[in-house]
């Protein structure tokens, strides 16, 4: 079945009139970028494409009612009608007016031959546009909008929207420019028509690789980063749901494209911002805790609450399920006197032991089972790494060596060796039965180098460790720390991955070995193809992600955040 396509450039304008000349504000490449795009996707498209241009010829016009029609004919609302996938490219005006209610800030539109702001015609809105995507049946919807003014399509007007989009089908949406930025060109085309028409050409490709939504966003992200000149315009990319195919490819080649991630469903589960998450061994429980100082237990499937287990006196910041699943370790901010550790039993819902029981406990940052279950681990404000027997509650060990808090703790898959990060932006490798340090990264492993680096604040801080199934790799992320990953052997720094604009907050390997998952304040969940550095597929929550967890079989991902929700991604 082919896919539709409606590319529409737009020369000619009556009725907009000069201020200093009064001579009509038409363009010249508007209608030259819509048959470039047109042509590239009849030509390299192994025939997917049934391709529309409008107008017809570059000194026609095109009105509002006109457009319209048909941007409602590509996208409609009856299933019977709606193709399988749909490509709308716009090039001409766009424009941004205050809407009509009073208060209620700006509208975007895109400008049609017969705008006439004199009386109140701006064109196609594209609040219209939004609505129509959502109601359309199109499975796999994209929109290129290269004109000024065309963020607007991306202003999100309420969190219910927002989750409509992050539901619904597979889209792309890209934008020449924010909402109150006007776009860029040159005398031979628009310089967001230039990149796309780049990234769709196969030559500029590796051999064999398919050209895809996610090929087409990292092209974008890559070239205007690289070039000076285009840097003055950075077209916003937003993709919901899954990779979308732009070509057909071949037998071969279609196995190359990765399964994945898709929202599953959002839990409101917090009154506050969402600490900490953990999957049950058996895969059946989420454990979620909340600076609103309860944790939760969900059930993984349905979403049913199971319990809530209230007895923290502050901030609970971290869970973790022991490894036979029978009981679950929370660890909170500063406590007086009641201790700051409890162990809950999962079955029951039931304190069963509080530990770090003081008149007055410090922050613990975080708390994780050593492979045996036999011990928790905390790291803790006062730059210590406590171990706890289970069996008594008391402490049995203590390592000391960061400058600050110990934000993350990780053991290797064999049990034998203990990473950890802190907020003195050191990460130590280390022999934690004989509490013997093998290595420090990130930071001289000297004492007095060591000692003038923690004065040093633009290294920033480690807030989350992890390490591989094969116990050869760590991944660590934080604030002013990118993502990078270490051979945990040789200490070498093997990548950086620095597309979070924001701080990192959480790293994850997957339990089958093959990607990471990596979420930061930019309110992005990230999932990499670690092992050859590409970046696989980028999911949102509505504010930072705070935290992440796989199941045991690697097929569900459950993001918390600061928006106090959860969200559960299948593969």
């Amino acid at each position: 079945m082919k896919w539709e396509a409606l590319a529409v450039g737009i020369n000619r304008y009556l009725l907009l009139k000069s201020l200093t000349t009064s001579a009509a504000k038409d363009l010249t490449i508007a209608h030259s970028d819509a048959t470039k795009i047109a042509n590239r996707l009849e030509t390299s498209g192994g025939h997917l494409w049934n391709v529309r241009l409008l107008p017809a010829g570059e000194k026609d016009l095109l009105k509002k009612n006109e457009l319209e029609a048909a941007i409602a004919e590509l996208f409609p609302t009856d299933s019977n009608q709606a193709p399988e996938g749909a490509l709308l490219f716009f090039a001409g005006h766009g424009f941004r007016a205050p809407c009509r209610e009073e208060g209620a800030g700006y509208e975007g539109f895109l400008g049609t031959s017969d705008a006439n702001p004199r009386g109140d015609n701006w064109g196609v809105s594209l609040t219209w546009l939004r609505q129509r995507l959502l109601q359309s049946k199109v499975k796999k919807q994209i929109v290129w909008l290269d004109c000024c003014h065309s963020g607007e399509l991306l202003n999100f007007l309420t969190e219910d929207e927002l989750k409509d989009w992050l539901s619904g089908g597979d889209r792309l949406l890209i934008a020449a420019s924010r909402d109150d930025k006007t776009a860029l060109g040159t005398r031979e085309q628009g310089v967001l028509t230039k990149v796309l028409l780049d990234a769709l050409d196969p030559e500029l490709h590796p051999a064999g690789e398919l050209i895809s939504s996610y090929t087409i966003k990292r092209f974008i992200d890559q070239t205007l980063s690289s070039n000076p000149v285009l840097k003055g315009q950075i077209p916003l990319v937003k993709h919901f749901g899954e990779e979308i195919l732009f070509w057909p490819g071949s037998k071969k080649t279609k196995r190359k494209v990765r399964q994945l991630w898709k929202l599953e469903y959002t839990l409101d589960a917090h009154s506050d911002r969402v600490s900490s998450v953990a999957i049950s061994p058996d895969g059946k429980i989420i454990a979620s805790s909340s600076h609103d100082r309860t944790v939760k237990l969900w059930n993984l499937t349905t979403g049913q609450l199971l319990k809530a287990l209230a007895g923290h006196s502050s901030a609970v910041l971290s869970v973790a399920f022991s490894p036979d699943g029978k009981t679950l370790a929370s660890a909170s901010n500063m406590e007086f006197q009641d201790g700051n550790i409890k162990l809950w039993d999962v079955s029951t819902g039931r304190l069963s032991q509080t530990m770090n029981k003081f008149w007055f406990a410090g922050r613990v940052c975080c708390v994780v089972f050593s492979p045996s279950g036999q011990t928790l681990v905390s790291g803790n404000i006062d730059a210590t790494i406590k171990f706890w027997d289970l069996g008594s509650g008391k402490q049995s060990k203590t390592l000391r060596g960061h400058g600050w808090d110990v934000a993350s703790v990780a053991f290797s898959p064999d049990g034998q060796r203990l990473v950890s990060g802190g907020m003195d932006g050191a990460i130590m490798i280390w022999d934690w039965r004989n509490g013997t340090r093998l290595r420090t990264l990130n930071r001289p492993d000297d004492f007095f180098g060591s000692l003038v680096s923690w004065l040093d604040s633009s290294v920033g801080f480690v807030r989350s460790v992890a390490i591989s199934r094969d116990g050869k790799t760590i991944a660590s992320g934080g604030y002013k720390q990118p993502v990078m990953l270490w051979n945990i052997d040789t200490g070498k720094l093997l990548r950086v991955f620095a597309e979070h604009s924001g701080a990192v907050s959480a790293v994850a390997f997957s339990p089958d070995g093959e990607t990471l998952a990596t979420s930061g304040e930019d309110n992005t969940l990230k999932i990499w193809d670690f092992q050859q550095g590409d970046l696989l597929q980028t999911l949102e929550h509505i504010d930072s992600v705070t935290c992440l967890a796989y199941s045991p079989d690697g097929k569900i991902l459950v993001t918390g955040s600061a928006d106090k929700t959860l969200n559960i991604w299948r593969l």
